[in-house]
């Protein structure tokens, strides 16, 4: 009796309608048929008949102490059975435990690695009692390279020695938990033989409004910094008027000359790499012959503005280049244009009643080609 040793893939005792693997310990050398038999208040039945296979599911219906048996027969025995074993299992109601989890799989890199390149894994968890066990396995093309069995040891350190599709499980269960696992994350790593180089941002200028004769400066901020080198290349309205070798410098600069629609294309790539670049980046640029015109101010050339005097109006501003000047009056609450643009930035007039009016300045640009780009409107009584 019990020649064979049988194995249950959870502790007794567990709860009803519970699967449970049974097996038996036999040589791995030679060729058996197993049968197993369940006994329960007296009476056995056969869970499964013989077949060459050590292993059977089970899924008990019944609280109460239950007998397995296995009956093992040689692959050319002429016996009904060459072997038997037994042992008895425990199916009553068992408190539901909380299991541990998985909170997250933190990995010191970004995918994708690089072969050779220490990884560093490390298991977060939570739930359960608080007293965990750690497993990790990594598998390429369906085969474990690495396993390690359950420890307290939360993290472990990886190095790829070939290149490819690379996948790590984490496993973590309580210490007295009957589970394979209490819960398991799988990790995919694709492992090259270096890194690309990968742009994440162009940094611009911090000025909005660039002109004519502005330095314009640019900060390439790329991944693996020290082993990346890049290319720039200068385009004014589209067509190309400077590029550059690959370089190391994760910064260029230019002066515009001429306004108009600049752009910079940054290309980068590994110092390995063969390709014409790994990654690509444009950034665009506006470039304006002057800055805006602001702060435009209407100034009258006397605080008292009586009839049948003159009065001079002057306009005050900043920014602008060639700046030409519009006026428009407002008497007896009618507007009347009284001097088209030109470059004079006065205008003088004599009132001859009495009562309130108002001076619009529109100010432009000379080459711009908007109806005005600024204004102001001053309110005045005529005594």
């Amino acid at each position: 009796m019990n020649e064979f040793g049988i194995v249950f893939s959870l502790n007794s005792p567990q709860e009803k309608n519970t699967n449970i693997e049974i097996s038996v310990e036999v040589a791995e050398n030679k060729k058996y048929f197993c049968k197993f038999l369940i006994g329960f208040e007296g009476k056995w039945h056969t869970l499964r008949d013989f077949e060459p296979n050590n292993k059977a599911v089970w899924k008990p219906e019944e609280y109460g102490v239950y007998s397995v048996m296995a009956q093992i027969r040689e692959e050319d025995s002429k016996k009904s059975f060459d072997y038997v074993s037994k042992a008895e299992f425990e199916i009553k109601n068992v408190p539901l435990k909380k299991k541990a989890f998985i909170k997250e799989v933190v990995i010191d890199k970004c995918d994708p690695f690089v072969k050779n390149d220490t990884i560093h894994i490390e298991i977060m968890a939570g739930g359960g009692g608080g007293d965990y066990l750690y497993g990790f396995a990594v598998r390429k093309d369906g085969l474990e390279l690495e396993g390690i069995e359950y420890g307290p040891c939360s993290w472990v350190n990886f190095t790829p020695e070939t290149i490819g599709e690379f996948e790590l499980e984490a496993r973590v269960k309580e210490v007295d938990s009957p589970y394979r696992a209490d819960d398991t994350k799988i990790v995919h790593m694709n492992v090259l033989e270096f890194a690309p180089g990968k742009i994440d941002y162009v940094i611009m200028p911090r000025k909005k409004h660039l002109i004519v004769s502005d330095n314009v400066p640019l900060e390439v901020i790329v991944q693996n910094t020290q082993n990346v080198v890049l290319k720039y290349i200068l385009k004014i309205n589209n067509n190309i008027v400077e590029e550059t070798e690959f370089v190391d410098s994760k910064k260029y600069e230019f002066t515009p000359k001429f306004s108009g629609n600049y752009s910079v294309v940054v290309l980068a790539k590994n110092k390995m790499s063969g390709a014409l670049f790994d990654s690509k980046n444009e950034v665009r640029i506006k470039v304006h012959d002057s800055y805006p015109i602001t702060g435009t101010k209407l100034l009258k050339d006397k605080d008292t503005i009586k009839a049948n005097e003159p009065v001079t109006f002057t306009v005050s501003y900043e920014g602008g280049a060639g700046v030409i000047f519009e006026f428009y009056i407002m008497e007896e609450g009618q507007w009347k244009l009284v001097q088209e643009y030109s470059k004079k930035n006065y205008y003088s007039f004599i009132p001859f009643s009495k009562g309130q009016y108002k001076v619009l300045a529109l100010l432009r640009s000379q080459n711009n080609i908007v109806a005005y780009e600024d204004y102001d409107i001053l309110i005045f009584e005529i005594q």
